[in-house]
C-alpha cells in the first residue's frame, strides 16, 4: 500500500468522523483528525498514517493548520447542530480554498433524544403543523414515502405525527370536522410543495386566488376537489389557458397577465375574485412576492406560500470518501495520480470556479503587479495600498447600465472589478457573467442571483469573510432601481439585531440610465418628460399621456408594448387624446438595439416577426396635452345618462374642489350613479384611484360605459351595497358621498376605521340626509366642518326670450377626520 503525499484534514468527535478516518486510512490516505476534547482521541485507534490534533479552535486557528498545500480536502464530520463550528470550518476553507465536504448523518438513525428535539422544533407557521394539529393519526397509518431529506414533513413522520395519505387528502377524522378554523390561524403559512398547501387549503373556506402558475393547477385543483372555489392567475400563453381548461376552471375563473405585479394590482385582482385565500410561492422581488404579501394584508385575507425546504450541501459518507479520496489523487485501482492531472472538483457549497480571496497584502500585490496595465489591477492595487479595516464590509450599490459594457460608466467598472461578490436578477448577472473584460480579472466574482434587499444583508451577514460586495441594478441606481428599499432597510434596520450593520459601509454608484441612453440615440432633450413604468406596475398610461406633452414608459416585453398602443388607439378613436408621435427603443445600448418611430395603429398591428421580445421603452408625444384643463368642470353633455340620478356640472365643481384631490389620491365615490364624479377626480388625478361603489343596475350599466367611454384604467368599479362593501376596499384619502342609501353615518364610520384622516364631501338634497349627517358628525370623531347651501340657475330660451330656470338647491357638507 503506497501513502499519498497530500493529507485529508477531518473535523470529528464523532461516529461519522471515525468511520471515515479509518476508511481512508485503509485506502493508505494520510489523515490529521481534529476533536475538541480528550475523549474524542481515545476513541480513535492509533495508526502509523493518522495524527490527531485535540482541541477547540477558531477560525483563524483553523486558517493557520490548513496552510501550506499540506491538506488536499476538508471533511466536516462534526455534530449536525454545532452550527457555529461548522461556519468556522467553511469560513476557514473559503480562506486557504481547500475544497469543503460535509458527512451528512442520517437523522432516522439519530438517538431518541436527537428525535425529542426535533419533536420540540415544531414551525407552528407550517400547514403541516396544522393539519396534524387539526386530525392527528396512529403510528400504524404512517407510510415512508418519498419525503424529502430535512422536510418538515419527514420529521412529523419520525414523530409519528404525519401520514403520507395526507397528499390525497384521504384524512382519518378521529372525530375532527375535517374543517379547519381560519379565526387562530396566521396570516401566513408554509408549505413545501403544492400538494400539501392544495390539501390545507382543502380543509378551509372560501374562494383561493392561485398565483403559482399552471403547471400544477390541475393537481391543485384535483386536491381541493372544488373548482368553483379557484381562480388563477397565469401566463397569458396557449399553454397556461389549455392547462386552467383541463383544470376544471371557466372563463370568469381565469385571469391572464403577464407579471411580476404591484401591489394595487395585487389588491385589484383580489377583490375581482372575492378570494378569502392567496396560494402563491416565494419567487422573491423580480417576482413580485413582497408586493402579493401586502396585498393580501391589506385585504386583510390569509396567504399559503410554498417555499421548497432549503437544499442541504451535505453527502452521504459514502460520497463524501469517494470525493476526498479523488482529492487526494486516489484512482479507481488504488494507483496515486499525478495532482497536477486532476480535474478541480470545486466544493459544493461555492459554485465551480467562483472561490473566494483574500484579495489584501501580498496576494493583492501579485495580481495588481500582473495586471499593473489593466483596470483591474489598478483597482486591486488601490485596494491593497489601501487596505482594509478589521471587520469592515463594503457594500456599493451599483447602476451598471442599460445592458453593454460601454454604457457602464468607469466608477462602476471600478466597483465590480474590485467586488469579491456580485448580487443581481439573473438578467443582469447573465449579462455580467459574458463581460469579456470582468473575465480578464485574476479571480472572477462570485455571482449570487439575489435581488432582495433583507437576503442580501444577511448573506453578508452570514458571510462576514467578505471584504467588498456589489449589488447591480440595471441602468441607474436611482430610477425604478432595488436600490431604494436597500436604502430604506438599512436605514431602518428593524430586521436585524443589534450591531449586525455596523461594519458595513455603503456607497451609491450612478449608472447610465435608459431614459439618457434612449434620449441621445433619439436626439430628444428630456427635461420635460414624464417618467413612467409599466413594468410590473399599474400604471394609468392614457390618463398621464393626456396630462403631459412629453412621456417616457418603461415596458415589460413586447406583449406590453402592443397593449400599450392599443390603448393610445383606442384612446385616440374615443377622442380623449390627439395626434401622437411614438418612438420606441430595443435592447438599448447591446448589439440588436433599434430606435423607431410608429403610430398607435402601426404598433398594434406588429406581429412577433417584426417585434421580438426583450426590453422595450417608449417615448410618447401629446402636443395636445397643453390644452388639458387643471380643474374640474366638464358639461353634463359629455356624460351618458339614463334614468340614473347624476350630480350636475356645478354642484360637481364645487364639490371636488372642496374635496382638495392630491396627487395619488385614493377616494370612494359613494352612490357612484353614472359616475360623473369619478370620471373627473379619475381625470383630474391620473396617479390616484377611483374607487366607484353602486349597486343599482341600470347606474352600473352607465359607469362602465363611461368609464370606457373616457379610457380610465385608475376607475374602479365595485358593485354592492355601502356600508358592506366597503370593508374590502384600501383605505381612502378622500370620500365623496352622493348617495348612501340612509346609511351615511355607518359609511363615514367605516372609511375613518380604514384612514381617521379622511377627508369627505357630501351632497345632500333631502332634509332626512342632512339630519342623518348632523347626527353622524355629532358622535363620529370629525373636525373642520363646514358647509355651503348652493342653488343653481341656468339660462334656457323661452321663444324669443331667455329665462333662469331653477335647479334643485344643495347642501354641501366638507370636514376631515381627527
Amino acid at each position: 500500500m503506497k501513502k499519498t503525499e497530500k493529507q485529508i484534514l477531518i473535523f470529528g468527535g464523532t461516529t461519522e468522523g471515525r468511520m471515515a478516518a479509518e476508511r481512508l486510512l485503509a485506502e493508505g490516505v494520510l489523515c490529521t483528525v481534529c476533536v475538541a476534547t480528550e475523549y474524542g482521541s481515545e476513541v480513535m485507534e492509533p495508526h502509523p498514517l493518522l495524527t490527531v490534533h485535540v482541541g477547540r479552535m477558531d477560525r483563524m486557528e483553523m486558517v493557520d493548520m490548513m496552510g501550506g498545500e499540506v491538506y488536499a480536502c476538508v471533511i466536516d464530520a462534526t455534530h449536525p447542530h454545532a452550527q457555529k463550528v461548522t461556519e468556522e470550518i467553511r469560513a476557514a476553507c473559503r480562506k486557504t480554498r481547500l475544497p469543503y465536504l460535509r458527512v451528512e448523518r442520517d437523522l432516522s438513525e439519530a438517538d431518541p433524544s436527537e428525535r425529542n428535539r426535533q419533536r420540540e422544533q415544531l414551525a407552528e407557521n407550517s400547514v403541516a403543523y396544522y393539519l396534524w394539529k387539526d386530525d392527528p393519526c396512529d403510528r400504524s397509518l404512517f407510510e415512508k414515502g418519498s419525503f424529502e431529506k430535512g422536510s418538515f414533513e419527514k420529521s412529523l413522520f419520525e414523530k409519528g405525527l404525519y401520514k403520507r395519505d395526507l397528499y390525497k387528502n384521504d384524512f382519518c377524522k378521529n372525530g375532527s370536522s375535517g374543517i379547519i378554523a381560519s379565526e387562530d390561524l396566521p396570516a401566513v403559512l408554509y408549505a413545501e410543495n403544492a400538494e400539501l398547501a392544495a390539501s390545507f387549503l382543502a380543509r378551509t373556506q372560501g374562494r383561493i386566488l392561485v398565483t403559482t402558475g399552471s403547471r400544477e393547477l390541475g393537481k391543485i385543483v384535483q386536491i381541493i376537489g372544488d373548482p368553483s372555489r379557484i381562480s388563477a392567475r397565469v401566463l397569458p400563453s396557449r399553454e397556461s389557458l389549455e392547462a386552467c381548461t383541463r383544470a376544471g376552471l371557466k372563463g370568469d375563473q381565469i385571469i391572464a397577465m403577464q407579471g411580476p405585479f404591484d401591489r394595487q394590482m395585487n389588491i385589484s385582482t383580489i377583490l375581482h375574485t372575492r378570494a378569502s385565500w392567496l396560494l402563491t410561492k416565494d419567487s422573491g422581488r423580480v417576482g413580485g412576492y413582497q408586493e402579493k404579501l401586502e396585498a393580501a394584508q391589506q385585504c386583510r385575507i390569509r396567504t399559503v406560500v410554498i417555499r421548497p425546504a432549503a437544499s442541504d450541501i451535505s453527502m452521504p459518507l459514502e460520497q463524501v470518501l469517494k470525493t476526498a479520496l479523488g482529492y487526494a489523487g486516489m484512482g479507481k485501482d488504488g494507483r496515486i495520480q499525478d495532482s497536477d492531472s486532476m480535474t478541480w472538483k470545486p466544493d459544493p457549497f461555492f459554485p465551480a470556479g467562483r472561490e473566494y480571496e483574500d484579495m489584501t497584502g501580498n496576494a493583492a500585490q501579485r495580481v495588481a503587479e500582473k495586471e499593473k496595465h489593466t483596470l483591474t489591477g489598478r483597482c486591486i492595487a488601490k485596494a491593497a495600498e489601501n487596505g482594509v479595516r478589521e471587520g469592515r464590509q463594503d457594500l456599493w450599490l451599483v447602476g451598471v447600465g442599460p445592458g453593454s459594457h460601454e454604457a457602464r460608466t468607469k466608477e462602476a467598472q471600478l466597483a465590480l472589478a474590485q467586488a469579491e461578490v456580485i448580487f443581481g436578477a439573473e438578467s443582469v448577472l447573465g449579462v455580467l457573467n459574458r463581460d469579456q473584460m470582468l473575465k480578464k480579472r485574476a479571480m472572477e466574482p462570485v455571482y449570487v442571483p439575489i435581488y432582495d434587499s433583507a437576503r442580501i444583508l444577511r448573506y453578508l451577514q452570514d458571510h462576514p469573510d467578505i471584504c467588498r460586495a456589489a449589488v447591480a441594478y440595471s441602468g441607474d441606481s436611482g430610477f425604478y432601481s432595488g436600490a431604494s428599499s436597500m436604502l430604506s432597510l438599512l436605514r431602518t434596520k428593524q430586521k436585524f439585531p443589534t450591531g449586525v450593520l455596523e461594519h458595513l459601509s455603503v456607497r451609491i454608484i450612478c449608472g447610465t440610465s435608459s431614459v439618457s441612453w434612449f434620449a441621445a440615440r433619439a436626439g430628444i432633450p428630456w427635461q420635460n418628460w414624464k417618467i413612467l413604468s409599466s413594468h410590473g406596475r399599474t400604471c394609468n398610461i392614457v390618463g398621464q399621456v393626456r396630462s403631459h406633452p412629453e412621456c417616457f414608459l418603461l415596458l415589460s416585453g413586447a406583449e406590453d408594448l402592443r397593449r400599450t398602443g392599443r390603448l393610445l388607439a383606442d384612446a385616440r378613436a374615443q377622442g380623449v387624446l390627439g395626434e401622437l408621435r411614438l418612438i420606441y427603443g430595443y435592447e438599448l445600448s447591446r448589439a440588436a438595439e433599434e430606435i423607431r418611430s410608429c403610430t398607435p395603429e402601426e404598433l398594434c398591428s406588429l406581429d412577433e416577426s417584426r417585434l421580438k421580445e426583450g426590453l422595450y421603452v417608449l417615448y410618447i408625444e401629446h402636443k395636445d396635452a397643453k390644452k388639458t384643463p387643471v380643474l374640474p368642470g366638464m358639461a353634463d353633455s359629455s356624460f351618458l345618462r339614463g334614468k340614473a340620478p347624476m350630480t350636475s356640472a356645478e354642484i360637481r365643481a364645487l364639490s371636488l374642489c372642496k374635496l382638495g384631490l392630491t396627487g395619488q389620491a385614493v377616494v370612494w365615490d359613494i352612490g357612484a350613479g353614472t359616475g360623473s364624479v369619478s370620471v373627473e377626480a379619475a381625470r383630474t388625478c391620473p396617479e390616484g384611484t377611483v374607487w366607484s361603489v353602486e349597486y343599482k343596475k341600470d347606474a352600473l350599466e352607465l359607469l362602465y360605459k363611461n368609464r370606457a367611454k373616457f379610457c380610465l384604467s385608475n376607475m374602479e368599479i365595485i358593485e354592492g351595497r355601502a356600508p358592506e362593501i366597503l370593508k374590502e376596499l384600501p383605505a381612502p384619502t378622500h370620500v365623496f358621498i352622493g348617495g348612501s342609501g340612509g346609511e351615511i353615518g355607518a359609511v363615514i364610520e367605516q372609511a375613518l376605521a380604514k384612514n381617521p384622516r379622511a377627508r369627505f364631501v357630501a351632497d345632500c338634497i333631502t332634509a332626512e340626509t342632512l339630519m342623518a349627517l348632523q347626527e353622524a358628525i355629532r358622535r363620529l370623531p370629525v373636525c373642520n366642518v363646514h358647509a355651503v347651501q348652493v342653488s343653481v340657475q341656468r339660462m334656457e330660451e323661452l321663444g324669443r326670450y331667455h329665462y333662469l330656470k331653477a335647479q334643485n338647491p344643495v347642501f354641501i357638507i366638507f370636514f376631515s377626520g381627527k
